[in-house]
C-alpha cells in the first residue's frame, strides 16, 4: 500500500479519485498502524504539493483555483504553516494580492 500510495504522491493523485489516490492510501495505512511514520509523512508531503499547485496558481493570478487547493490541502493538513499563510493571503482580496504579486515579480526582476 505504502508503494502505491508513493506512486500517485508522484503523479499527484492527491486526494482524487477519492478511493484510488495517495490520500486514500496513507490512511488506510495509518489505520491499520497508526504511528505508521512513513504514512504521516506521506499525509504532511500532500499538503506541501498542494502548498506548490496554489503557488503554481497564485503566480498565474488564478486565485480561485489557489484557494481551491488551499481548501483541499488543510483538509489533508490543517495545520500546514504554508498553506495557513496561503490562506490568510488568498482572504485578502483579488487586488491585495495582485498588487503584492506585482510588487515581488518587480522586486524579483532586479535582485
Amino acid at each position: 500500500m505504502l508503494a502505491k500510495a508513493e506512486s500517485h504522491l508522484k503523479k499527484y493523485r492527491l486526494t482524487s479519485p477519492e478511493k484510488d489516490c495517495a490520500y486514500y492510501y496513507f490512511k488506510k495505512i495509518l489505520l491499520l498502524d497508526p504511528g505508521n511514520a512513513a504514512a504521516r509523512q506521506g499525509i504532511l508531503r500532500i499538503g506541501d504539493a498542494y502548498g506548490r499547485l496554489a503557488d503554481g496558481e497564485i503566480s498565474r493570478f488564478q486565485y480561485e483555483k489557489a484557494q481551491d487547493y488551499v481548501n483541499k490541502g488543510l483538509r489533508v493538513d490543517p495545520r500546514n504553516p504554508h498553506l495557513l499563510a496561503l490562506n490568510k493571503k488568498l482572504s485578502q482580496g483579488k487586488p491585495f494580492i495582485f498588487i503584492e504579486d506585482v510588487g515581488n515579480k518587480v522586486k524579483d526582476l532586479f535582485d
